[in-house]
């Protein structure tokens, strides 16, 4: 029996070597599409506390909602989902430039 059209892979690789058991490695294979662990360094911490009303919105935050619980406020974008599990760790190769001293927050906005 012949394998039509339907039956095929729709999103794989054309070719990937020849037939048998020893698959190129250079050709993308099919795998998982998703929660990776990803790196990034040199984060700044700004604030760490757990009174919501501190920083929550009216509205509540855009594809988040209302902080209910303790909260971390850090400098710049994290990776992943919204209400995702973030791994924070010490820097082992601490950026030499930063300032060792946290930055006073003079305002955060609600708007």
């Amino acid at each position: 029996m012949r394998a039509h059209k339907s039956e095929k892979g729709v999103r794989g690789p054309a070719n990937v070597g020849s037939w048998g058991s020893n698959r190129s490695w250079a050709v993308a294979h099919p795998g998982q599409t998703g929660y990776h662990q990803r790196t990034e360094e040199n984060k700044w911490v700004l604030k760490i506390g757990d009174n919501p009303e501190d920083i929550n919105k009216k509205s509540g935050y855009k594809f988040y909602g209302v902080v209910k619980n303790n909260y971390v406020l850090v400098k710049g974008s994290i990776p992943g989902a919204p209400k995702r599990l973030i791994i924070m760790t010490h820097a082992i190769r601490p950026d030499s430039h930063v300032s060792k001293d946290a930055p006073a927050i003079e305002y955060v906005s609600r708007v």
